[in-house]
């Protein structure tokens, strides 16, 4: 399992790279503001593409083991895609036709070209999906981890060849999300042709992929208040300098994200796959997994606060206020990592409407906190939401999952670490200079080192035998 892990995280890991060393010549071609407006996009882009789905990814997903590989997944593939392709093609005209008030509304101006590249990023956005999707069930992680890797070097090489050559707008960053989508469709389809099979679409197939998928759908949506909510209050109720500012702050997590997206992408289709084989060892193996994830992520964490200002050097002047933002924002992909474990009851036990009633009360809260505190605290006060948000949705995951499939979590010293590095983030944000917030971030570094020294043991014995093993 370790070297599947492995596998699937190095296109991630390599991206987080490439990321963290084109920041100075991101941050220094294209300004905060434009930065901002890039952000804009993402958002509406990753909206229009949620509800265009209808929770069809998850069908996929959720059926993909059930089928026997060949000309039955591909009918699965096709039953699966047809009514959000439908949707996607609608959405894209309708963005084309309503370009100029779209455009207005999340760019503060008139951009018909914008409108026009976020038309195909919702089609792209779909294709990319399945494509990708169908790797990672079918557990292709060197192809998958090279179609990441490409998508990176793609983005970078398009965004830096535009603003060099064309103008240094927000238009160089968006021209290379799509330029990437499209190029790692292409190479993901042809990799994985078996599925793409032309073949005619079943309509009780699409009915029951619509009855799994259909109630996610406001769970997307909920979930992409809780993860928009503070970009849009920072677009309407401060500016788009610290909008990109936010946004650029997310730059400095890349070591922790890149723990989440790696693990995120090996967990799900493994999670599946252990539950249908084997309901009771699937509970061992997840506490195991929760014990063996949380101190890397802590220690990863409370690393990147203690080199934030080595970090901040790698951003032009304008975005240098990103190090006192990032703090609170790492309690993002740490929380949400945890629980991707520790709320595996409510996926696998087929209760999606809790998702549901967990992320609509998340982001009812984080709202309530972005509309008190970015007039007041700008992009540090939708930081400082966003992070507080987190901490109630992986709690609220955690206690109905809980509920729904028990599991040995070990709360105690879980909780315990929770606390300290939420206090770590809490002082770096408001006492970023001080010697003291450093101090606390090593005492914290020591106490998660004590609690899981036998986890952490066992992971290092086990990465070592990994890669001695994928040496041979």
């Amino acid at each position: 399992m370790i070297r599947l892990f492995l596998k699937f995280s190095a296109g991630t890991w390599f991206s987080a790279a490439l990321s963290i060393l084109t920041l100075p010549i991101i941050t220094a071609l294209i300004r905060p503001d434009e930065f901002g407006r890039a952000a804009m996009f993402s958002l509406a882009s990753g909206l229009a593409s949620q509800l265009a789905m209808l929770g069809a990814d998850q069908a996929y997903a959720r059926e993909f083991y059930g089928r026997s590989p060949g000309v039955d997944r591909a009918a699965l593939l096709r039953d699966v895609m047809a009514l959000p392709t439908i949707l996607s093609l609608a959405t894209t005209a309708a963005v084309l036709i309503f370009a100029r008030p779209i455009s207005e509304q999340l760019f503060g101006f008139a951009d018909p070209f914008a409108a026009r590249l976020l038309a195909l990023s919702v089609l792209l956005a779909l294709t990319e999906r399945f494509s990708m999707l169908t790797l990672r069930m079918d557990q292709r992680a060197a192809a998958f981890s090279s179609l990441r890797v490409a998508f990176a070097l793609t983005t970078f090489v398009v965004t830096l060849a535009y603003a060099l050559l064309v103008d240094s707008s927000f238009h160089a960053i968006i021209t290379g999300q799509v330029i990437g989508l499209a190029v790692v469709s292409l190479v993901a389809i042809v990799l994985a042709k078996q599925a793409w099979r032309r073949g005619p679409v079943s309509g009780p197939g699409v009915r029951s992929a619509l009855a799994y998928g259909l109630p996610f759908v406001p769970t997307f949506a909920a979930m992409w208040v809780l993860e928009g909510i503070d970009k849009v209050a920072l677009r309407h109720l401060s500016d788009f300098t610290e909008l990109g500012i936010f946004s650029a702050a997310y730059r400095f997590i890349a070591l922790v994200a890149l723990v989440q997206a790696g693990f995120s992408t090996f967990w799900a289709p493994v999670s599946f796959e252990l539950f249908e084989r084997d309901r009771e060892q699937a509970r061992s193996i997840f506490s195991r997994a929760l014990e063996m994830m949380a101190p890397l992520l802590f220690l990863a964490g409370l690393g990147v606060l203690l080199a934030k200002d080595l970090i901040a050097l790698l951003f032009a002047a304008d975005y240098r206020d990103a190090a006192r933002v990032m703090p609170f924002l790492l309690l993002v992909p740490m929380l949400y990592t945890l629980s991707d474990v520790t709320s595996a009851g409510i996926n696998l036990v087929r209760l999606p409407r809790w998702h549901m009633i967990i992320a609509t009360l998340t982001a009812l809260g984080n709202t309530g906190l972005n509309l008190l505190l970015v007039p007041r605290l700008g992009a540090l006060g939708a930081a400082v939401s966003t992070g507080c948000s987190y901490l109630l949705f992986f709690a609220l995951r955690t206690h109905v999952s809980q509920r729904l499939l028990a599991l040995d979590l070990r709360v105690k010293r879980l909780l315990v670490m929770l606390a300290a590095v939420a206090g770590c983030c809490a002082a770096h944000s408001l006492a970023p200079d001080a010697a003291a917030s450093y101090v606390a971030t090593i005492v914290a570094m020591l106490l998660c080192t004590w609690l899981y020294r036998y986890e952490l043991q066992d992971v290092a014995g086990r990465l070592a035998r990994a890669l001695a093993e994928s040496r041979r």
